[in-house]
């Protein structure tokens, strides 16, 4: 939500390629604090007293509660609590959004969590073409639980929340809709009730007609925190990784490898084919920070099933997994 939670924010436009919207909280506080008259000024007979500063200063700090408190109850509960976002956010979540406007190429946009904590998240954000070519990445940064929170914080008398079944490329999913009414336009947001983070559809109007909308087309959750997700791939299978440098996390390398591994069992028939003996494979893989995978098949394997492996190899991202170098066994089961 760093990116795509700001994105559809009331007021964005189109303001560069991250599309971001003022945070709407901190001007209402700057205008609270801007009534309460500002801090205190020093006596006019000279430098203010130790005891008179120490003074002023708690006066500015209970001021500055009192305005946050304020600043509060004029904006409408968010969809979800810091807590929430955090318990459902691990390394690796990724979302992909399409963006649309009329009279504007098509986008998509990508953002990462590269790294999690207690306090909040490592976010990177990518931008490409509709097709996901042409990728342009943005420095990652870090954000609080809470700012992520605060990025779906609306004023009150601006907001009309309902409930709807939403249908995104993504899937089906039960939202909470938000639809914010501004004097400029109207943006509706509809976030998922299972899947606290960035809403899935946003969709700004203007004058009736909608000028910017933006859906998601997949998100992996991250991981593990769990035993690795069950793959799909019938011919082969990921079980054991070795750490040979970097960071790499082993049980999240396993499971982010789950789901990219149906893409083998082709390669794994044209090795059959060459030797029926043969029980795994040895594979060397550099991950980059950002989830680029470099491999090395260390294993002989025919020039057919080579071509094969390496097609497939060049599809796979790993994100969330750390970089560094790790030998992976591919199995070859009977």
């Amino acid at each position: 939500m760093t990116e795509l939670g700001r994105a559809g924010r009331p007021g964005a436009g189109a303001r560069g390629s991250r599309g971001r919207l003022l945070a709407l909280a901190p001007l209402i506080l700057a205008a609270i604090l801007a009534a309460c008259g500002g801090s205190p000024a020093a006596g006019a007979g000279g430098p203010a007293s130790t005891d008179g500063a120490e003074a002023t200063s708690r006066a500015a700090e209970a001021r500055d509660a009192e305005a946050r408190r304020a600043a509060s109850s004029e904006m409408a509960e968010t969809p979800y609590t810091a807590e929430q976002i955090r318990d459902a956010t691990r390394a690796g979540r990724t979302y992909v959004f399409a963006i649309t406007a009329p009279g504007a190429p098509a986008t998509r946009s990508t953002m990462r969590f590269m790294a999690v904590s207690p306090e909040g998240a490592l976010i990177e954000s990518e931008q490409a073409d509709a097709d996901g070519k042409n990728a342009r990445s943005e420095p990652a940064e870090h954000v609080s639980w809470e700012d992520l929170r605060r990025h779906a914080e609306f004023p009150r008398a601006a907001v009309t929340r309902s409930e709807a079944k939403v249908t995104v490329p993504a899937g089906t999913l039960d939202c909470f809709v938000y639809t914010v009414k501004l004097p400029e336009q109207t943006s509706t947001f509809h976030f998922a009730k299972t899947m606290p983070g960035a809403p899935i559809l946003v969709v700004t109007e203007k004058g009736g007609q909608v000028v910017r909308r933006m859906e998601l087309l997949s998100h992996v959750a991250g991981g593990p925190t769990k035993a690795p997700a069950a793959s799909e791939a019938k011919r082969v299978a990921v079980k054991t990784v070795m750490k040979m440098g970097g960071q790499v996390d082993e049980k999240a390398l396993v499971e982010a490898l789950q789901p990219q591994l149906a893409a083998l069992d082709p390669c794994a028939s044209l090795t059959r084919e060459a030797d029926a003996v043969v029980g795994s494979l040895n594979l060397q893989l550099t991950i980059a920070d950002g989830g680029a995978v470099t491999t090395d098949l260390q294993s002989p394997v025919s020039d057919a099933a080579k071509r094969c492996f390496d097609a497939a190899f060049a599809a796979w991202k790993l994100p969330g997994v750390g970089a560094g170098k790790a030998m992976v066994l591919v199995e070859l089961p009977r």
